[in-house]
């Protein structure tokens, strides 16, 4: 790898293989190698300069033909991995990079960046194969470590992605993404503490990052310090007024503290600065339902099922709403769109056969009824409400036996 660190790329986007040049002296090799380019190193050397000045596309041109005249060199493959992977060709990439692996299989650099590209594409196992390769040949590197932890991180291997991170901690001490990422990773383990001590160090290194402060707002949010929550989204929307993430988690903290003005003003800012991410919307109609605006939680739920449309609680919390409304037909409708989308939600069925009940509809609101109980047969409302229908049809015996189920339930 340390041969090569001039060739690698950040994992944000392509790294620079050239750092100490600059465009004037990039466009001078430029010229140079055009009256000149005879050999596989001077097409190699055009085709270097020409993608630290960002065209892609011909630097392509000149590894194909550094590689047509020296088709043994590795470098010539991986730098053209480089270029492809900018263009968002990772399946090129990928060859190419495991031609230079294959080339020179001791050079940790190649597998470390085919397996970025692997990542990329969802290969998650593949990627962590190649981590591992990278690391066995250069055990000092922290990137290596880290962006394996990245990738079991992807594939919800939360213990295995921590000691990775803690591995490029240690190697790299003073990196503020180490620490928010493994940050992350302890919030989806369940670790708040853990995950605030991380995002905090991540802020000591670099105070001016808005994304930790935020971080750090939902792991306080989930310890239910909804206060200090607030004070996190406060300063990461100053550092980064534009950040739409901040805006919504700020306004879920507000809903939960029933300041629900102030929170459909957050949802709102959101949503303009984000208005394709349905969740923004659910959020908003969920607020807007609890203020009694039905109408316009319909209409909000709706975006978000345009947006997304296999999420079942969106059907179900715009079917609520319809319900509230009177429009029980339509909500009918939703409920059965959110079951066929999560048939195990036993609250789905539930409401549905409450609504069922409200068209007096007994048989299928006793089947619903039944279907939510055989889910959840510890839910005392479920029984009380089957009980009602069973009351309504005169059978008063099942009524009986449902509502003593339920008070059952209740004082158990």
């Amino acid at each position: 790898m340390r041969a090569f660190a001039h060739l690698l790329y950040a994992l944000a986007g392509i790294l620079r293989l050239i750092t100490a040049s600059r465009q004037g002296r990039e466009r001078s090799a430029i010229n140079r190698a055009n009256n000149n380019a005879e050999s596989a190193y001077e097409y190699y050397c055009r085709g270097i300069a020409t993608l630290d000045l960002g065209d892609l596309e011909a630097a392509i041109a000149d590894f194909d033909a550094a590689i047509a005249l020296y088709p043994d060199q590795a470098v010539h493959y991986y730098a053209r991995g480089i270029a492809k992977r900018g263009l968002g060709d990772l399946p090129g990439a990928i060859v190419d990079y495991s031609r230079a692996s294959s080339i020179a299989p001791d050079e940790a650099g190649y597998y470390s960046s085919r397996g970025v590209a692997r990542r990329a594409l969802g290969d998650f196992p593949g990627a962590i194969a190649d981590f591992d390769a990278a690391i066995a040949l250069d055990p000092d590197e922290a990137g290596y470590y880290f962006f394996r932890g990245v990738a079991k991180r992807d594939l919800g291997d939360f213990s295995g992605a921590i000691p990775d991170y803690d591995h490029a901690i240690t190697l790299e001490p003073s990196s503020a993404h180490y620490y928010s990422s493994r940050g992350d990773a302890k919030s989806d383990q369940g670790d708040f503490p853990g995950a605030i001590v991380d995002f905090s160090c991540a802020i000591s290194i670099d105070p001016d990052n808005a994304s930790d402060y935020s971080a750090r707002g939902v792991a306080k949010w989930d310890l239910g310090d909804f206060t200090a929550a607030i004070a996190d989204f406060d300063v990461a929307i100053v550092l980064d007024p534009d950040q739409a993430r901040s805006y919504f988690f700020r306004g879920s903290v507000e809903c939960d503290l029933g300041d629900l003005d102030a929170a459909i003003a957050d949802f709102d800012a959101a949503i303009v600065l984000d208005p394709d991410q349905a969740a923004y919307y659910s959020s908003r109609g969920f607020t807007k339902r609890v203020l009694g605006d039905l109408p316009g939680a319909i209409v909000d739920y709706g975006r978000a099922i345009s947006i997304v449309p296999d999420v079942a609680v969106y059907y179900y919390s715009r079917g609520a709403a319809k319900r509230d409304l009177g429009d029980l037909d339509a909500a009918i409708a939703d409920f059965d769109a959110a079951i066929a989308l999560d048939p195990d939600e036993a609250g789905y069925y539930f409401s549905r056969g409450v609504t069922k009940r409200d068209l007096r509809d007994f048989p299928g609101a006793i089947v619903d009824c039944d279907h939510a109980i055989a889910l959840e047969p510890s839910n005392a409302d479920y029984y009380y409400s089957r009980g009602e229908v069973k009351e309504a049809k005169g059978d008063l015996v099942g009524a009986s036996e449902d509502f003593s189920r339920s008070d059952a339930l209740r004082v158990a």
